[in-house]
């Protein structure tokens, strides 16, 4: 293929043959050795079979185009989108694993909800919820997308599957907000935090100090946080009212990098959408991923109005639109992570969320602004899982995509090999001057005998276990040379320069 720039790779060639393999690899080996260097026979692998929960919102377009449903026929397309069986296949959850979720009103008694929730009542305040139709059931459409009841025959299921809730109400009479993110997580002890509401700020605000140090010692205490974006008509941030490319507050990755901050896609994979005239929801540095959000099947307060029974499959609104939707996506996917590997920090969960995503058709459009590209469940789960370690492990990122764990690299798809792509570690940096932990970029070194240069390392902990900091680093280096002289170098020896 044109795009494969590896030199090694361009000289593959694939051969489909019928009757005994082995004696036609080992003739090619022995009679044409000027042509093949090495003859590798391609295994056939099994087909991966996933989990297929029995709810309506599953199986209700199995055939449709592509394999997914059409977000008309099925508004719980976003499920197969995500490869959310196959996250499942490794784990379906764990109600040891609690996400917390700071939103208006929840219907307790809806039957998607009712057995979900591991209290009927804000833990905060004491509020119990109900099936007031006259209530604004945003938090209850938030809910099902994390972790509705599976396997009930119902009609929705959320990603989080076996994950449990907790609902701490927010509205227009009360100001505790951030008192609520405090509880969930240094009371109920949540793993992950999600929430579609906030307020915007403009664009001089210096922040609340006290805010921001609350949101460090949620995050510090192993929270994870996750926002939307917002909806703004265009791209810009906080709903586009003039204030862009500004997250929103208090729960804001202007207070700490750590919050994971969410904007959403179609069903196509399209960030702007072409049908809607390039319509899209917030987009800005401060993104670090999306989900899906255009079209998505929601929950809605189980009685209308008028007293009587929401009449749609198990009381949802056919479609919904929002980031409001696709963080808790989101969340359910890293409430996945958690079960299938508990040592998991918000940093490495963020990290993860980030490095297994898959590529958005646009994203060439808007550079740097809508993250790396749309959740993937089960790459996200599957990284979680592989790196899960219950004593103490010490690591530091070759790449980006790095998570201490031994894997194929692209693009020779084979150990780490010094033929390998060029390392461009994100944990080691070097800079001229003292100020590499606030400046975490690589300068070129300008050294002189009279001139130190500064080398930084970020260091990882894969593990469950909390490292003393007395753990000592040995850190190697080498003179420049050519690439492909880097395998002979003696590297255990270090070289002063």
């Amino acid at each position: 293929m044109r795009i494969i720039q590896v030199t090694k790779l361009q000289k593959c060639y694939n051969i489909e043959f019928i009757g005994n393999t082995q004696a036609f690899a080992k003739a090619l080996e022995t009679q044409f050795p000027h042509l093949f260097t090495e003859v590798i026979k391609r295994e056939k692998h099994s087909v991966i079979t996933c989990y297929q929960p029995n709810d309506y919102g599953w199986w209700c377009a199995p055939n449709s185009p592509h394999g997914l449903p059409s977000s008309t026929t099925c508004p719980t397309w976003w499920l197969r989108k995500i490869e959310a069986d196959k996250a499942w296949d490794i784990t379906k959850g764990s109600s040891d694993v609690k996400v917390a979720i700071i939103d208006t009103w929840f219907d307790i008694n809806h039957p998607d909800l009712n057995t979900q929730f591991l209290k009927h009542y804000d833990p905060y305040s004491n509020v119990s919820f109900d099936s007031n139709p006259n209530r604004d059931h945003h938090g209850t459409s938030v809910a099902g997308f994390v972790a509705v009841k599976a396997d009930g025959g119902g009609a929705y299921l959320g990603v989080g599957f076996n994950t449990k809730m907790l609902g701490y109400y927010y509205g227009l009479e009360d100001t505790r907000y951030i008192e609520r993110a405090q509880h969930a997580a240094l009371v109920e002890n949540v793993a992950v935090l999600t929430t579609a509401t906030g307020w915007c700020i403009n664009p001089g605000y210096p922040g609340n100090a006290i805010e921001k140090l609350a949101v460090k010692e949620i995050l510090n205490h192993g929270t994870t946080i996750i926002v939307p974006a917002g909806n703004g008509d265009g791209g810009g941030g906080c709903y586009n009212n003039g204030w862009n490319q500004r997250a929103m507050f208090p729960l804001s990755p202007e207070y700490d990098e750590r919050v994971i901050v969410v904007t959403s896609r179609d069903i196509n994979d399209n960030f702007r959408l072409p049908y809607e005239n390039l319509k899209s929801h917030s987009y800005f540095r401060a993104v670090d991923l999306t989900a899906p959000g255009w079209r998505l099947g929601t929950l809605a307060c189980t009685k209308n109005p008028d007293g009587t029974t929401n009449s749609y499959p198990y009381s949802g609104a056919q479609h919904g639109d929002g980031t409001s939707f696709a963080a808790p996506i989101v969340a359910g996917v890293a409430a996945l992570m958690k079960a299938a590997n508990p040592c998991l920090r918000p940093s490495a969960i963020q990290d993860i969320l980030k490095e297994t995503t898959d590529v958005i058709n646009d994203a060439t459009d808007l550079p740097g602004l809508t993250g790396t590209g749309r959740v993937n469940a089960f790459k996200a789960v599957q990284a979680s899982k592989d790196s899960y370690k219950n004593t103490l492990d010490l690591y530091i990122k070759d790449t980006y995509n790095d998570f201490g764990y031994a894997r194929f690299y692209p693009p020779l798809n084979m150990p780490y090999h010094y033929e390998t792509a060029r390392d461009k570690s994100p944990n080691i940096w070097v800079r001229n001057q003292d100020d590499g932990l606030t400046n975490r970029s690589h300068q070129e070194p300008e050294y002189s005998s009279n001139k130190p240069v500064y080398i930084y390392v970020k260091i990882h902990n894969k593990s469950c276990v909390t490292s003393s900091g007395s753990e000592k680093v040995s850190l190697y280096w080498s003179k420049a040379s050519k690439f492909f002289m880097a395998h002979k170098l003696e590297w255990y020896k270090p070289t002063c320069w």
